[in-house]
């Protein structure tokens, strides 16, 4: 044939193609067999001898003929022509071939043109893509089935497949996104690309069995989309990774939550944290799980000896630091739940030993270091394992409660006293048919007790008024001293004319700054109290000056030389109610529990000496003006 390769061509063809392991071919102008090695008998079982100078189409399946004749057009291409295509060797015996060809130099003795190229069997490769594209479509109906998008990433092509969901997960329709690397890789936010790559990285060299990362992605919109984003790689027989594969889940709203909690969380922790009351929780298996400031800074116990007790041993701890025992007992405790349990606690001292018996504390005015804390218990589930306990410190309403209970049992008393006096008087004057005389001495004695109910119940209110006010109503103001002392002897004097009283006037004038009706009232009662605690001796009223503490102070003293009290009755001078001698002198024990507020308003100060027999000096130190 004028065709044919010639014979030293063929035989260094030969030498060359059977070195190799694919099929090594010859064609002609007209797509011929003109050569081929020894690998076509190995892989297709059809001898060189009858295959020579056949037409390559009569080895192709029918269906792949059609792909020849383009094939033909690309003759005269400078680029190789691939193709792949089926050998069908017989009913029974097909195999996929990937097929390259190129044109060849002219053989120099026919001056013929020839197509050189390779056959390469990849049968088993097409069966696993086939498996892959079935169990792709079976992944990718099952993706369509859910909420979650899918992702199959070619690694060698860097080509990513995004199913609809992925891509309409972050506002996009199918068409609106490039199915390949740099459509995810540029829409992950900048501050979670690297730990993005980070473990894609780590999967791909296998040191983690799967990928699995948390990222922002950046929505149609301009907004983000928080994704939860796992895979799993694919590698080939050498172990070489050459696809990824695996799922995006929408956590935007799980997301939100989480930051809704931690919020919520953060908000509880600074209340627990700052809140004035003492907080203990108990977790579920029944142990102490944390306890706030307050509560340490209430009692002084040391966070240490609380976190990890036992309830029953932070009772018992409780229990033992307590110096009252009083009150309710446990089993009335738990017959009635909301009734709050007291302790009474001493922080500098707390006692070695344990009380006798558990229970609530007395209600009494604490000592300095004191306190008296009041215990509720909250479950915080329906389960009644999580509980928290909330200690309030109630020392202070303790106090005031004991004293509003001290004071209108002492109010009730001193006011029964002369309204029994007024009421026992006018039914005698009912009763009976009295003298001219008789009648007005018993008219002066109700007036007197009048007199003394109207002075008492005056004198409450002003008390009330000045601890409602505390100081708030004050009209302070320059107030001279020299003036003011004289005008309020002149006013007394009225109704003690034969009483001395001496002012040692000072040099100089002295000022303090002050509410003028409350300064008055206040050394009234002072004054009026020397008088009738003496009879027939002078009392003295000096004006003082002093530093205290770099601060200049006007003293204004009042001295008598009557009675006196001991030690004993000094501290009880500011008492509501408390009078010294109550045989002999009137009054209705409230003076100078007034003159205490009053004092208290200006931040003054008061100081007493007294002795028994020898009289008492009373002085009110206020700021020099």
């Amino acid at each position: 044939m004028n065709n044919q390769i010639s014979d030293s061509q063929m035989n260094w063809n030969n030498e060359f193609a059977d070195n190799f392991g694919e099929i090594f071919l010859i064609l002609d102008q007209d797509f011929r067999l003109v050569f081929l090695n020894s690998a076509w008998e190995q892989v297709t079982n059809t001898p060189i001898s009858s295959s020579l100078g056949q037409p390559l189409q009569n080895f192709i399946h029918p269906e792949d003929q059609g792909l020849l004749t383009p094939l033909k057009a690309q003759l005269h291409s400078k680029s190789p022509i691939r193709a792949k295509l089926r050998l069908a060797l017989s009913a029974e015996r097909t195999f996929w071939f990937s097929m390259s060809l190129h044109k060849s130099l002219p053989d120099s003795p026919t001056h013929q043109e020839f197509m050189t190229g390779s056959l390469i069997d990849i049968s088993e490769l097409f069966k696993i893509d086939q498996n892959w594209n079935s169990n792709l479509e079976r992944i990718r109906l099952l993706a369509s089935a859910t909420t979650d998008g899918f992702w199959d990433w070619n690694l060698k092509t860097d080509k990513v497949y995004f199913c609809p969901r992925w891509k309409w997960m972050i506002g996009y329709e199918d068409h609106e996104l490039d199915n390949h690397f740099l459509t995810w890789y540029d829409r992950v936010h900048p501050d979670d690309i690297d730990t993005c790559m980070q473990a894609v990285k780590e999967c791909l060299e296998g040191k983690l069995p799967f990928y699995e990362n948390i990222h922002r992605l950046r929505n149609k919109n301009n907004t983000w989309t928080w994704i939860f984003d796992r895979g799993t790689v694919l590698r080939d027989a050498s172990g070489q990774p050459y696809r990824m594969i695996g799922t995006h889940s929408d956590i935007t709203l799980l997301k939100k939550t989480e930051r809704t909690l931690q919020e919520r969380e953060a908000e509880l922790e600074a209340i627990f944290n700052l809140s004035p009351d003492g907080i203990i929780t108990i977790n579920e298996s029944g142990f102490v799980q944390s306890v706030n400031p307050a509560f340490i800074d209430m009692t002084g116990i040391k966070l240490k000896k609380l976190i990890g007790l036992s309830e029953t041993d932070l009772n018992t701890y409780l229990d033992k630091i307590c110096d009252c025992t009083s009150g309710p007992s446990e089993d009335n405790l738990t017959s009635h739940p909301d009734i709050p349990k007291k302790y009474v606690i001493n922080k500098k001292k707390p006692p070695k030993k344990l009380p006798t018996s558990n229970s609530y504390s007395k209600t009494i005015i604490s000592p300095k270091n004191l306190i008296i804390l009041s215990r509720t218990d909250r479950y915080l589930n329906d389960k009644k394992t999580l509980k928290l306990i909330y200690f309030r410190n109630v020392t202070i309403e303790t106090e005031l409660a004991t004293i509003k209970n001290e004071f209108l049992a002492s109010a009730a008393h001193e006011l029964r006293s002369p309204i029994t006096s007024v009421y026992g008087f006018a039914e005698l004057l009912l009763s009976h048919d009295y003298d001219k005389e008789t009648r007005q001495e018993i008219l002066t004695l109700i007036h007197d007790q009048s007199a003394t109910l109207v002075s008492m119940i005056s004198q409450l209110l002003d008390l009330a008024r000045i601890e409602a006010k505390a100081g708030t109503d004050l009209h302070l103001e320059k107030l001279p001293l020299r003036a003011l002392v004289n005008q309020i002897i002149l006013g007394i004097r009225i109704n003690y004319p034969d009483r001395e009283i001496i002012l040692h006037e000072p040099k100089t004038e002295l000022s303090v700054f002050a509410d003028e009706d409350k300064i008055k009232q206040a050394i009234s009662n002072i004054l009026i109290n020397a008088l009738k605690f003496s009879t027939n001796t002078p009392v003295d009223v000096q004006l003082k000056l002093r530093k205290k503490s770099g601060i200049a102070q006007i003293g204004i003293s009042i001295q008598d030389y009557g009675i006196g009290m001991d030690s004993t009755e000094v501290n009880q001078v500011f008492k509501r109610f408390w009078r010294a001698n109550k045989s002999t002198v009137t009054g209705t024990g409230l003076g100078m529990s007034l003159v205490k507020e009053i004092m208290d308003v200006h931040h003054g100060e008061i100081s007493i000496k007294s002795s028994s027999g020898q009289g008492t000096t009373v002085t009110l130190w206020l700021l020099q003006y």
